[in-house]
């Protein structure tokens, strides 16, 4: 009787755990981060676009214009699944700012 309860009691703890990993796969793939990558097209919009993207995602606004004005592009990333609307209302924003944004 014990070496039953046994048997069964692994063949559950088995498929429990396939289970977990077949759903946290497929979670993974669905979920890919968005990236914006951020550049200052004109050279007077980099004050602007650095004011946009400090209020928009938190960054330092001090940094972000130093990145800016090397020339550098800003790469942000959204981790949380972002629809392709919300990605395009974001980046709309930052293009009203003067920067041009390319979203991966």
């Amino acid at each position: 009787m014990k070496k039953i309860f046994f048997v069964i009691a692994i063949a559950l703890i088995g498929l429990t755990a396939t289970n977990h990993n077949v759903i946290a796969q497929s979670t993974f793939q669905k979920e890919q981060p968005t990236l914006f990558f951020v550049t200052a097209s004109q050279p007077n919009a980099k004050q602007s676009v650095a004011k946009v993207l400090s209020s928009m995602f938190g960054l330092n606004f001090g940094a972000t214009m130093k990145q800016l004005s090397q020339g550098t592009p800003i790469v942000i990333t959204l981790k949380t699944g972002v629809s392709k609307d919300e990605a395009a209302s974001i980046k709309t924003a930052i293009e009203a700012a003067g920067a041009e944004v390319e979203v991966k």
